[in-house]
């Protein structure tokens, strides 16, 4: 069972395990969609600033700290949060706790480290754009939503180049309060003494400003052509529910109908009976104030007017399910969830994720929440969308 406390304005969520290896994460509410255009990226620069050093640890003593004890560290940035954690054996969470309150709670944001980071973020940025599928990903919330808030998670390059210490701290001092802070920890560990360690550790007397973030919808499409391509890539993506509506769970449905496992629709339409691609799939993300699902497909350029027909064709056929559709989808859900959670560090960030969009008491009644999924269910999710948006990345 789930157990969740407040500690210092910090939420704190634990569950126990048997296992004795223990994951834990501090995740900060905040994430790319409360970015402005001329700081975007700011919020996953400073994930990456947070591991460069600390008032008392360099960044080689606070991943020495946790890998000479068999763990590991790592941390992630989204739309709505940005997030720190750790897997280690259960005996060594105080250690771990430490380092990683220390972490969010002190950031060193040195200069030198700062210029040395942006060339960092700037590769990245390359990186993701020289990958169509990886680019695919990262473009697709600009043909969904209006303005600044659809822009990338890595940041624009000219907004990385103009980050500096003045603004890291500004950043940091307004959103990273404890009112701002979610724990969760997932492991075999004295519930009581987990408690005092996160008083005893989170410390901050500030509190983060609560950004209210307005995602206006779009519908739009974008073809861009490359050369050295052997392969077209399309992403069709449209609309849903966020993580707060009461269809999130037909969300999860209409997903794994479409493209969860080479039982989906679009496994067996696109590559099995037609063999036009070796990867498709569908993604769904659900947050505090988005949602949509993105189909991919990576197929001949000169099959790319079939492979479009076939996948519209699959998204109105969403509309008239037979029971018998939804009825195995919920069952492979419900199963998939239980074997992910096995893992620690799934279940953890999981947990965090429920938070975000106040549903965590629902985290241990999924298989009871996947099960009143229905036809009306899907359809009333599906009434969300605005029509489809397409984003084709073709060779020249």
């Amino acid at each position: 069972m789930i157990k969740r406390e407040i500690i210092n304005n910090a939420i704190l969520l634990y569950q126990q395990r048997e296992m004795p290896i223990t994951s834990v994460a501090i995740a900060c509410r905040v994430g790319s969609m409360a970015e402005s255009k001329a700081i975007k990226g700011i919020s996953h620069f400073t994930e990456h600033m947070i591991f460069k050093g600390t008032e008392k640890r360099t960044a080689t003593e606070i991943s020495s700290a946790i890998e000479s004890i068999g763990g590991n560290l790592n941390g992630f940035t989204g739309f709505d949060v940005t997030a720190f954690h750790a897997k280690i054996p259960s005996k060594h969470f105080a250690l771990a706790f430490d380092v990683l309150s220390d972490m969010v709670q002190n950031p060193r944001f040195a200069e030198a480290e700062i210029e040395k980071e942006k060339k960092v973020v700037l590769e990245e940025i390359k990186m993701v754009h020289d990958d169509p599928k990886k680019f695919i990903f990262e473009k697709i919330p600009q043909l969904l939503y209006k303005g600044d808030v659809g822009l990338l998670i890595l940041g624009l390059k000219q907004s990385v180049k103009a980050f500096s210490r003045n603004k890291l701290l500004s950043w940091h001092k307004a959103n990273y309060g404890l009112n701002n802070f979610v724990v969760s920890v997932v492991g075999k560990n004295d519930f009581e003494e987990v408690k005092e360690i996160v008083r005893e550790k989170l410390f901050m007397k500030n509190l983060a400003e609560r950004k209210k973030i307005k995602a206006e919808k779009i519908c739009r499409s974008y073809v861009e052509r490359r050369k050295h391509l052997e392969q077209a890539n399309l992403a069709f993506s449209f609309h849903l529910p966020n993580g707060f509506s009461d269809y999130r769970y037909g969300c999860e449905v209409i997903d794994a109908i479409l493209g969860f496992g080479m039982s989906s629709w679009l496994f067996q339409e696109i590559r099995e009976k037609r063999a036009l691609a070796y990867s498709t799939h569908s993604y769904l993300e659900l947050g505090k104030n988005h949602g949509y699902l993105t189909i991919y497909v990576g197929t001949d350029k000169n099959k790319v007017k079939e492979v479009d027909a076939i996948v519209m064709q699959l998204i109105k056929k969403l509309k008239s399910l037979d029971r018998s559709e939804i009825e195995t989808a919920k069952e492979e859900l419900i199963g998939n969830k239980q074997l992910r959670r096995e893992n620690s560090l799934n279940a953890c960030i999981e947990m965090i994720e429920y938070e975000l969009v106040n549903r965590i008491d629902e985290y241990e009644r999924y298989e009871e929440k996947i099960s009143e999924v229905n036809l009306n269910t899907i359809k009333k999710a599906l009434a969300t969308a605005q029509g489809v948006a397409k984003l084709f990345v073709l060779p020249k």
